[in-house]
């Protein structure tokens, strides 16, 4: 059961959606939302070397990108306040400015049950590793810190009807599935659970121990086994299968990122048009 929600609001194309979806949550699960937003000022005027004589026309650049990304929030949060309002959804924005908005949502997080932000560009203007992109970083950096579980949307949101489940037997699979069943953020869906690239004996032992544990909860599941490996055939089997929400769990390997999400999760948070459900 969700009793509250968490909002990472960002001016962004996904705003939208992550205020529809949260807003739907709490509206279903009769649970207040909490939005917030961290405004990185620094990262904002860091337009990089300035030539000598430049030093005006920087100083345009880091004021006109402080008022887009102000004006951009502002909007965002007028949207949600007044969604929050027709719905009849109690809420509260907390608004800070501060360089590093990691640690300010993962602080809000301890005190919900869900964290809804949008599945890219959660912080437009934050710094990230070299080779990575925004995406992965942010989300690795949020989970490590221990801002579990997520619901990351895609742009357009989108009513959960149909939920595909990649299972892998891991102890990290399995407290995934776990927790996204405990919490029922969705009722009435159809769920499909699928195993990637093993034995097909081994398989079905997991998928019949795994649907059994779905029906202790109410919950009636398909089982597939899929011999390709989920890296390269999970968003495709998800999308043929018309899923609206994909449960994933990791399996972590030796690279800093992969250690926290596994790369079946950064592959799909890179590449997915469909909303993930995160939890370890």
């Amino acid at each position: 059961m969700v009793t509250s929600v968490l909002v990472g609001l960002a001016g962004t194309e996904y705003a939208e959606a992550v205020v529809e979806t949260a807003v739907n949550l709490a509206q279903h699960h009769h649970a207040p939302l909490t939005a917030i937003t961290a405004l990185n000022l620094h990262a904002l005027r860091n337009v990089g070397p300035v030539p000598p004589g430049a030093g005006l026309a920087a100083q345009e650049l880091r004021e006109y990108r402080v008022q887009v990304t102000q004006e951009s929030i502002d909007a965002a949060i007028q949207h949600f306040e007044m969604r929050c309002q027709d719905a009849g959804v109690a809420y509260q924005v907390l608004r800070e400015e501060r360089d590093s908005p990691y640690d300010f949502l993962a602080s809000q997080s301890r005190y919900h049950d869900l964290t809804v932000l949008s599945l890219r560009n959660i912080f437009e203007y934050d710094s990230r590793l070299p080779g990575e992109t925004e995406a992965s970083v942010t989300l690795a950096r949020l989970i490590a810190a221990g801002v579990r579980p997520i619901l990351a949307v895609s742009p357009k949101y989108r009513p959960v009807r149909r939920v595909f489940a990649a299972y892998s037997g891991s102890m990290e699979s399995a407290a995934t599935l776990r927790r996204f069943l405990q919490l029922r953020p969705y009722t009435g869906y159809e769920l499909c659970l699928a195993t990637f690239e093993m034995d097909p004996q081994r398989s079905q032992r997991l998928l019949d121990h795994a649907a059994a544990y779905c029906r202790r909860h109410g919950v009636e599941a398909e089982t597939v086994h899929i011999p390709h490996t989920a890296r390269d055939h999970l968003l495709q089997e998800a999308t043929q299968r018309g899923a609206d929400l994909i449960v994933l769990g990791n399996s972590a390997k030796n690279l800093l990122l992969r250690q926290v999400l596994g790369e079946t999760a950064l592959q799909a948070i890179r590449e997915s048009e469909i909303p993930l459900f995160l939890s370890q």
